[in-house]
């Protein structure tokens, strides 16, 4: 492997497995993944301004997926507590008469916090530039 394509090489994310060419007059070729394509065209949305990150609260999430029971109990316990700190509302719930309150999502010791950072980011205003 020649110095220019072994630095590209070690530029490269290893987890996003893009192809690396080099022709025959030492000319170094990378063949980018769709996904690392995707990630160009976003970060360039970026720069030209015309990307908006959309967020959806619980609520809207679950109405999105309506066959997802832990989005439905998400929803219902982000709408019991008025959305407003949403996250530690539901991790200290004490509505223990509530059907929901063993499934809860967020408590202390479980798996579920692959919505952590969203369902915080839902309760902010987006910025309206």
């Amino acid at each position: 492997m020649s110095e220019s394509l072994s630095s590209v090489a070690e530029n490269m994310d290893n987890s996003t497995y893009a192809h690396i060419f080099e022709d025959s007059l030492g000319e170094v070729e990378v063949e980018l993944t769709p996904l690392q394509k995707a990630h160009l065209a976003r970060q360039k949305m970026i720069e030209d301004g015309t990307y908006q990150a959309v967020r959806l609260n619980p609520i809207d999430r679950a109405k999105a997926n309506p066959n997802s029971k832990a989005m439905a109990i998400r929803a219902m316990c982000y709408h019991c507590v008025g959305g407003e700190r949403a996250v530690d509302s539901i991790r200290n719930c004490t509505t223990t008469h509530c059907g929901l309150y063993a499934r809860r999502p967020y408590q202390t010791g479980s798996n579920d916090t692959e919505d952590l950072q969203d369902m915080e980011l839902a309760d902010l205003p987006l910025s309206e530039d």
